[in-house]
């Protein structure tokens, strides 16, 4: 709960089970019960693009691919709550 980086945690179906306090400021959240929902949920309420600008579909999310198995780092997108 001190961190300053933004940590979400996902079961392996896609069902987020937590973000920690800097995730919940970061993403416009006021409690963890807002979140508990699958991956797919988020696609409705942010948008994602590459540092160019170019959108990011929801398979090339960060939390999918890593629920796919993926092993990657130093990834920067920017992330935009559509409301």
């Amino acid at each position: 709960n001190s961190m300053t980086e933004g940590l979400v945690i996902a079961d392996p179906q896609g069902n987020v089970l937590m973000f920690n306090p800097a995730a919940l400021t970061m993403h416009g959240f006021q409690s963890v019960e807002e979140v508990r929902q699958p991956v797919q949920f988020f696609a409705n309420l942010f948008e994602v693009q590459e540092l160019d600008g170019t959108p990011v579909a929801l398979v090339d999310w960060p939390l999918a691919r890593a629920l796919a198995g993926e092993v990657f780092s130093r990834r920067r997108l920017w992330l935009h709550r559509i409301d």
